[in-house]
Parts: C-alpha cells; structure tokens; sequence
C-alpha cells in the first residue's frame, strides 16, 4: 500500500480531495493533509510519502518551490501539480521538474482519481525494477564470487583430461571466466611438491596450508605476470604461466629467471610455512596438450625420492639414479627391536639404511616402495603375535595407507617414524593394562555367574582378542577363565546349600547350570561331596 500527501492553501479543497474518492481502491492507505509549503516538508521529512498532490499557488513558498525541494531531498517522490491558470511556464516547469501530470482546477475527481492511479502504476513498476535490479545484482555478485573456483575447475579439468573441447569452444569458455589466454596459447606448468611438515597439522589446517601455498607462488613466481596457481584432482599444485603476457619470440628465454624465482619461493616456504618442497618445471606447451606434459611432471616428482627443497626441470631430467641390485632389509634384527619397544633404536637402524642408499644414489623409487612394505609388514606381524586387532593400534586408517609416505625420503621417514612410535606406545600400553582387564573380568564374572559365559562375551567386556584373554587371565591368576568360573559358581552353590531351603535342583539352576546331573558331578569333583551330602553335613554341623 502507498501513502499520499494533499497540499493545497485551501482546506476545503484538501478535504474535498482527501475524503471525496475512495484512495484505498487504487491501493493508497493514508493520505496526509498540508495547507503550506512549511508543513507538506515537515510531513515529507516525517512521513514516509510515496506520492502527493499540491496546489501551485499558495502564500508564501508555492507548489514549485515545494517540488524543487523534494527533487533534491525525495528524489523518488511522484507528483501531481493543480492549478488554476492555464499558464504555459507552468506546464514547462512543471516537464522540467519530472512531474507526473498538470491538473486545471476545477478539478474533476474521477479525472484525478485516474491520474493518481497511473501514477501508482508508475510507482509499482518502479519497485518491480528496483527489485528485479537487485536480485540481477545479487546474482552478478555470486557470479563474480564463483569465477575463480570456476577457472580453477577449468584448469583442473585441462589437467586431468575430462575436459575435451573444440578450440572454439575453449576459447569461449577462456573469455565467460575471464582467463587471460586462448586455446592456442602456451603454457609452463610448474609443480609444487610439498615433502613434508615440520609441525603436525589437522586435516582442516593441511588443506589451510595448501592454499597458503598457492598463493605464495602466485605472489613470488608469477610476479605480476599473467598465470595462476590451482589444485589438481589429484592433489598435486600447480602453477600455471601464460606466455602470451609476455609477448616474447623465444619462450625459453624466461626458464633461468623461473628457476631463479623457484628457488626464492622455496626459501620462503621453509621460512614461512615451517615445510620442505621442490619445484618441478615443465616444457611450454599449447593449452591441447598441457595434461600430457602434467603427466611427465608427476612421475619426475615420483621417481625423484631423493629430491628435498630442488628445482628440477622436466627437460634436464631428475638427477640419474643408479638402480644398483636388491638389497634384503635387515627385517629379524628390525622385527625383534620393535618387539622389545625400542623405537629409538629401530628408527635408527632405519635411518642408517636409508643415509646408506642415498649416498650410493642406490634409492630408486622401487627401493622406497619395498621399504614401505616391509615397515607395513613388520607392524602386522607384531601385533598378530600379541593378538591385537591392527584397528585397534590405528583407528585412523589413513596413516597406515600414506600414498604420500611413498613420495620422498624426508615423507618416508616421517611416516615410518609415526606409525613405529604409535605402535610401540600401544604395545605398552597395552601390557600395562593387563592387570586392570583381569580386574575387570573378575569383577564381571562374580555379578554374572549365573548366566551363560563364554569367552568371546569376556572378551568383548574387555575389548580384545578372545585367544589373548586367556593366555593374559591365565598368567596373572594362575586359573583359566573356566576353572575360575566353576570356582565361583561352587562358591556361591556352598552358601546356597548351607544357608537356605532350595531344592538342589533350583541351586544348580541359580548358580548358572542347566542340567542337575551335570552340577553335581562337578559339585562333588570340586568339594568331595555330593550337593545332598554337603548340606546334611553343614546341617549336622550347626547342630
């Protein structure tokens, strides 16, 4: 609904006017009254008027001097002028203050009536198209928040090959998310290979940490220069340079002054972000073929385990690696250290292995692999050997399958060193629990004894393997879980017999055995006497 405002010197007028038409059937609410120039612009600075009506010729300011004001201070505000003369300044004046209409008094109010609902019409239009202005600009503003994350998709796209389009396409595609280059551009992919962390990091803080990086190398390596840094599918980093910024004949030209500013970024990653990397350089190339010289880098990354804080080019090659003879790892001497929980020592053996190949540049990426395996392999076995479930020991199932582990030397190491100190730390903790689960079991077998027990429900009371329970119950109690049952099942059919009136049959049942025969077989095995010969005797004996 719209609010309207009447000025006219005239009461009368502006009562014949305000209460003469029914406004609300045109979808005005309220209509203010003025009788000056003074009060219409205390009502405007008050009131939140969308339309008004005013007489030209009034005492003191006129109709025009009220408008000229509003102009400047309600610009929105639609008007109707009234006047008694027939006056030409006044209709020019009136076209060049943007009225809507110029009414003759006296005035028709159906005539009126209809000027003001054409003007209300103007008024919802109006609101139609600020509307639709600012959902438009809304939307133009989410566009504008998408275009990055959309141009990294492209990229990501080009790299893993899903996309595949025609030039014409591609460079229609290139111009709606505004990438500076065309399908027949050239390109110098660069991947970034993080080896490690020198802190431990959240999943949330790695992926944090990543980005940080990105924009590190936007910042260093592009240098102003038309290219952009994105994830790949598959992890990986990648900067991307456009050579058309550069507008050079020999695209080589720049491959010195890039390794320069890759050896500046990786300096400033291990100062600023606490890790080690290596930059690997691609070839130039046109944009059809970048997934293909993406590839190269990613095995020069692989197959350079050696490599921590280098700049490797893809055209000179990761250094030679010499792929000497398969070396046996010294896995017994190693399986026994970690058996004993000496992680410190085992690292070390480790080490010393590895510092080894290195030196002799007999580490091949084969060689680390073989290594992984084994380290996987020994875990495995010890905890076989002590019955422990390997869920158990690494609830975070990622860091036994570390693909990264498998990436670099410095990767490996603190890989292997992790899960050998998490593994060794379980194994004592584990020992040390014994006594407090062998509590435990007893505690629960003195309230159930009455049920139905097997191992497996103790073993579960516990969590861990039904084999381990056992041989752990056996070795601080000096029983076997059965044998301590029976125990405690004759104990209490003892007190039953000698304290009470049930049936024996009822005592065999309360104290968990199903079958009479089967209890006093054992009652008599376990005391010397049958269940009827030991009450007579504790009978007797009260007596």
């Amino acid at each position: 609904m719209y609010r309207m405002l009447v000025v006219d010197d005239e009461k009368l007028a502006v009562q014949a006017i305000a209460e003469g038409i029914d406004w609300s059937s045109v979808g005005v609410s309220v209509v203010y009254k003025a009788y000056s120039t003074k009060q219409a612009i205390e009502i405007l600075n008050r009131e939140p008027v969308d339309c008004m009506i005013t007489d030209i010729e009034m005492p003191g300011r006129s109709g025009i001097e009220l408008m000229e004001w509003a102009v400047n201070n309600h610009p929105g505000l639609e008007s109707v002028f009234l006047t008694g003369y027939a006056d030409f300044s006044y209709a020019q004046k009136a076209v060049h203050l943007g009225i809507h209409d110029y009414i003759l008094k006296p005035i028709e109010l159906d005539k009126l009536l209809s000027v003001v609902k054409e003007m209300i019409r103007k008024l919802e239009q109006r609101k139609e198209n600020e509307a639709f202005r600012e959902t438009y600009n809304k939307y133009v503003r989410l566009w504008e928040d998408q275009i990055p994350s959309m141009s990294e998709r492209i990229w990501q796209d080009l790299l893993s090959e899903r996309c595949r389009l025609e030039p014409e396409k591609l460079d229609a595609m290139f111009q709606l998310y505004e990438i500076p280059v065309q399908a027949g551009g050239t390109i110098l992919p660069i991947l970034i290979s993080v080896e490690r962390w020198k802190e431990e990091f959240s999943l949330r803080d790695e992926e944090i940490m990543e980005y940080a990086l990105r924009k590190a190398a936007q910042e260093i390596i592009l240098d102003d220069g038309s290219g952009t840094a994105v994830q790949s599918l598959d992890g990986h980093n990648v900067v991307l340079i456009h050579l058309d910024a550069y507008q050079q004949d020999d695209p080589y030209h720049f491959d010195e002054q890039i390794k320069r500013k890759c050896r500046e970024y990786i300096q400033s990653c291990i100062w600023y972000f606490k890790c080690s990397l290596s930059c690997y350089i691609g070839e130039w190339t046109l944009v059809p073929d970048l997934a293909e010289v993406y590839r190269r880098l990613v095995k020069l990354e692989r197959d350079s385990v050696s490599a921590s804080n280098q700049v490797v080019s893809l055209r000179e090659g990761s250094p030679q690696l010499l792929k000497g003879a398969f070396r046996q790892f010294p896995t017994s001497q190693w399986s026994a250290l970690l058996e004993a929980g000496e992680e410190g020592l085992l690292m070390e053996e480790i080490r010393k292995t590895i510092n080894h190949w290195s030196r002799e540049q007999d580490l091949h990426p084969e060689m680390l692999e073989s290594l992984y395996y084994t380290i996987l392999h020994m875990v495995y076995t010890a905890a076989h050997k002590k019955t422990i479930s390997i869920s158990a020991i690494y609830p975070d199932e990622d860091l036994l399958s570390a693909p990264a582990a498998r990436r670099s030397v410095h990767q490996f190491v603190g890989w292997c060193d992790k899960v050998i100190r998490t593994c060794v730390s379980y194994f004592k903790a584990y020992s040390k629990d014994d006594s407090v689960a062998v509590m435990k079991i007893k505690q629960w077998i003195q309230e159930h004894f009455h049920e139905e027990i097997t191992r497996d429900t103790i073993a579960g009371i516990v969590h861990v393997n039904a084999g381990y329970v056992s041989r752990i119950f056996r070795r601080e109690t000096g029983y076997s879980l059965s044998e301590y049952i029976l125990n405690v099942r004759m104990e209490e059919a003892k007190c039953l017999l000698s304290q009470t009136n049930l049936k024996i049959s009822a005592v065999a049942e309360a104290v968990g055995f199903s079958h009479f025969s089967y209890f006093a077989q054992q009652f008599k095995k376990c005391c010397g006497y049958s269940p009827l010969d030991y009450r007579k005797l504790t009978l007797m004996r009260d007596e």
